[in-house]
């Protein structure tokens, strides 16, 4: 999950918080603030967003790329 500006991002699943598992900075010039990863699993998830600096907050929701590993 990728925000545009500052801001706070929350997933609730079941009435609770879901853990994310990595935060980093968006690329220099591209316009990404903020990017959050979470593990989710199958079902309904509430995505709440807090705090923000502007009105309105670009926002992108994709798959993480997973390493070789996983």
């Amino acid at each position: 999950m990728a925000l545009g500006a500052p801001a706070w991002i929350e997933v609730v699943r079941d009435g609770a918080a879901v853990a994310s598992i990595r935060h980093s900075h968006g690329p220099a010039c591209s316009g990404v603030r903020k990017i959050v990863v979470f593990t989710l699993t199958s079902g309904r998830h509430l995505l709440e967003v807090v705090g923000a600096s502007t009105p309105t907050v670009r926002m992108m929701v994709a798959p993480a790329e997973q390493s070789a590993s996983h």
